[in-house]
């Protein structure tokens, strides 16, 4: 582990919080700068951020409820480790929230939704940066959970944040053209009033992402090594 951290110039904004601090620790765990069982080094964090201790400790309790990290009394919190189940949990449940939330905004204002969402698709275009197809992404799947007016969909999609910080597709370049095809694939069946394509939909590109973050996790060497000895 370095000795020091450096902070990109997006996580030195006025605007940072013990959010922009999680998802800059989140950050270093996929980068490998912190391996599991490693402390977080708090003062360094800080440092690297420009902030007080304070927002990195709300930040650890977020990510300790978020199953990154362990808190443990006088001694700090550890990075985890994470398995396959606990992935294919995370992106089981955003399938169900998204495919809800669109059911509630369908019902609510379909006309305006599909029209938001098609207009986002259209930026969304094969041309578009990574960065920008990224908010796009985001955007996209935000309108949806927006449009449900619920106070609870939201509490519970904020809940199960993001696992990877900042843009998906700079971690995997590959997820972008299968977000775009599920993108299509939502608008399309939302026409239709095919609620049932609309959940089908989002169960793929969950699975596939899920598999994406797998495959990023295990080579980031956050996956415990299971033993190869014979039973």
């Amino acid at each position: 582990m370095p000795n020091s951290f450096s902070a990109p110039q997006s996580e030195l904004s006025p605007q940072s919080s013990h959010q922009r601090a999680a998802n800059y620790i989140r950050r270093l765990i996929l980068d490998g700068q912190l391996s599991p069982g490693t402390r977080v080094p708090q003062d360094e964090v800080a440092s690297a951020l420009r902030v007080s201790r304070n927002p990195i400790r709300e930040a650890l309790i977020a990510l300790n409820a978020q199953g990154w990290v362990t808190i443990e009394n006088n001694r700090g919190a550890f990075v985890n480790t994470f398995d396959e189940d606990t992935i294919g949990d995370h992106f089981e449940i955003c399938a169900f929230i998204h495919t809800l939330a669109f059911k509630r905004g369908a019902a609510k204002s379909g006309v305006k939704l599909l029209a938001d969402l098609e207009a986002i698709l259209g930026e969304f275009t094969p041309r578009a940066d990574i960065a920008l197809a990224g908010r796009l992404a985001v955007e996209f799947h935000n309108r949806v959970i927006v449009s449900a007016e619920s106070s609870r969909i939201i509490a519970v999609q904020r809940a199960n944040s993001t696992l990877v910080p900042g843009n998906f597709f700079d971690y995997v370049p590959s997820a972008r053209n299968v977000e775009r095809e599920a993108m299509l694939a939502i608008v399309r069946a939302g026409k239709n009033n095919d609620l049932v394509e609309v959940s089908q939909a989002y169960d793929r590109l969950m699975k596939r992402l899920a598999k994406d973050v797998v495959k990023l996790f295990r080579n980031s060497g956050l996956f415990e090594e299971k033993s190869s000895n014979a039973a």
